[in-house]
């Protein structure tokens, strides 16, 4: 898998028509596709307009795209897809909304700005965390680490 530093991650860019050619043996992946539409300058179309999708399947990669990153059974349908295919690399696109939940949602301040208290109650609202908590731990958390468990990943 390639290393997300910005030097070999160019590198593989350039790699990616090659590795459907080959079987994706050594490069078969599970990166997220980057389903962002806005930067810290505004929305991606100012700059960038190419269907990162249609260039994969035209490289003949398995692409999978999840249209909403909170969907769940999507999530989980891109991941069976992914561990389903065996001949070619896949590429997951996932669309998300930077700022989900906030008054600046899919704007440029997601970016960075903070919020604010007004805007952090209401984002609170949105995801019925109580407002009055500056730190919400959810009661299922504690329930989770009680019986013993840990986040996939952690041994």
């Amino acid at each position: 898998m390639p290393n997300p530093e910005i030097g070999q991650w160019v590198g593989w860019w350039q790699r990616a028509p090659c590795a459907a050619a080959v079987g994706g043996v050594g490069e078969r992946l599970s990166r997220s596709g980057c389903g962002f539409h806005t930067t810290i300058e505004g929305h991606t179309d100012i700059t960038f307009t190419e269907d990162v999708a249609e260039r994969f399947l035209a490289y003949g990669w398995n692409v999978t795209t999840i249209a909403d990153a909170n969907d769940l059974d999507a999530v989980e349908r891109a991941l069976h897809s992914f561990l389903a295919e065996h001949e070619r690399p896949t590429l997951v696109v996932v669309h998300s909304h930077i700022g989900y939940g906030s008054p600046v949602e899919d704007t440029a301040k997601a970016h960075g700005e903070p919020l604010g208290p007004q805007a952090v109650q209401e984002t609170k609202r949105f995801f019925g965390i109580p407002e009055d908590i500056d730190f919400y731990v959810p009661d299922e958390v504690y329930d989770w680490f009680a019986q013993g468990r840990r986040p996939p990943g952690n041994k």
